[in-house]
Order: C-alpha cells, then structure tokens, then sequence
C-alpha cells in the first residue's frame, strides 16, 4: 500500500487509487514485489504469475500513450511551463514525466 502511495503522489489511499486510475471497472493491474534478496523477488513474481495463470509482463508499465502522460501530468501537477524549463536537448516527454513524478514522490516522503 505504501508503494502505491508514493506512485500516486498522495498520502490519501483512496485519493491515491484514484490518481493511480484503479476503478471498479479495472482489468489490468501492476504488481511490484519487495524482498531482502534478487531471489525473494523473482520467487514472489513467479508465484503471482502461476497464481494469476498471466505470463509476466512489463507492457502495462512501459506503454505511455496520450492519455498516460496526460493522466501523469494531472495527478502530479506537471504543466507546460515546467516541462518547457525542464527540458534538455533530445529528451523526450516521457522521460522528463518519468524523473519529474519521481521528484513529487520523494518530496511526499519528505512532508510524511
């Protein structure tokens, strides 16, 4: 849960489902496992795939189309103008989402 508070930019959990889009109407989901070793991890992942009978997949999380990076600017407060300041020769948009959202989660563990 604490994961999913810190994607979501907010300490508010069903504020945070929300940013993060999860409905009643949701059908595909992203899993994040934590352990002390590599190994924990991966046992964890194969145990949630074989479980879920889903073959692993990094689709959901590296697919950014319009309605992401729109989503991912509003839940953040990312506007045009920080985007014009931030941005360095040839990165592209997503990147730029990527380190920015990262920012803003950092900055919650700092006001927890």
């Amino acid at each position: 849960m604490e994961i999913l508070l810190y994607a979501a930019g907010n300490r508010q959990i069903g504020e945070a489902l929300k940013n993060v889009g999860i409905t009643p109407e949701t059908r595909k989901v992203a899993a994040i496992a934590v352990g002390k070793s590599r190994g924990q991890v991966l046992e964890s992942a194969a145990g949630l795939s074989a479980i879920l009978k889903k073959e692993e997949s990094d689709d959901l999380v590296d697919r950014w189309d319009q309605d992401r990076i729109k989503r991912v600017r509003s839940v953040f407060g990312i506007g045009d103008k920080e985007i014009r300041a931030l941005r360095h020769k040839n990165e592209n948009v997503v990147k730029m989402l990527e380190r920015l959202a990262i920012e803003r989660s950092a900055v919650l563990a700092v006001k927890k």
